[in-house]
């Protein structure tokens, strides 16, 4: 579903998710129904939750079991790679299926106390609008967004920027 690079030059860590490729791609796409989000490395790994509270927050089921499936990988690498360049930034990036698996990744490393930039490109709508907007209060997005217009564009608490298309209709999708 994708991979982890570094960047020595420009110090990051990089976290990339591919969009749908393979028949199980478009499965995972199509069960479009709601479930609870529960950041799942709090629960699966710490069992703790001290930094999550989002009543009614729901998440795409197809994209948080596919995230579920690669989450614990991804984080444990992620983490030795922290710990050997603690001053390399995280960005994770992801087009369509793989911008779902990027908001989750990096949803769930800022609520660790990581800060990734998140970058995606023409993402589906992955979450309901009550966990859209609990991303939003946790990434500060009116602040970066403040900033950008004000011509300070600061990532160092992370963030988050989502690239679409005019005429793509994935991001319309699914339906609300």
């Amino acid at each position: 579903n994708g991979y982890i690079a570094l960047n020595h030059k420009s110090k990051k860590i990089i976290i990339a998710f591919r969009g749908s490729r393979y028949y199980n791609d478009w499965l995972i796409n199509l069960s479009i129904f709601p479930v609870n989000f529960i950041p799942y490395l709090q629960y699966h790994i710490d069992n703790s939750f001290n930094s999550y509270n989002c009543s009614c927050c729901l998440v795409h089921f197809g994209f948080f079991q596919a995230y579920g499936s690669i989450v614990e990988d991804i984080y444990s690498t992620t983490i030795e790679l922290v710990k050997t360049y603690p001053d390399y930034f995280i960005e994770i990036t992801g087009h369509s299926l793989g911008s779902s698996l990027a908001i989750l990744t990096g949803l769930e490393f800022k609520l660790l106390g990581l800060n990734p930039l998140i970058i995606t490109f023409g993402g589906p709508k992955s979450t309901n609008h009550k966990l859209s907007e609990f991303i939003n209060q946790v990434f500060n997005t009116d602040a970066l967004l403040n900033n950008l217009f004000e011509n300070e564009i600061l990532f160092e608490n992370g963030g988050i920027i989502r690239i679409i298309h005019k005429g793509d209709y994935v991001p319309d999708l699914p339906p609300t």
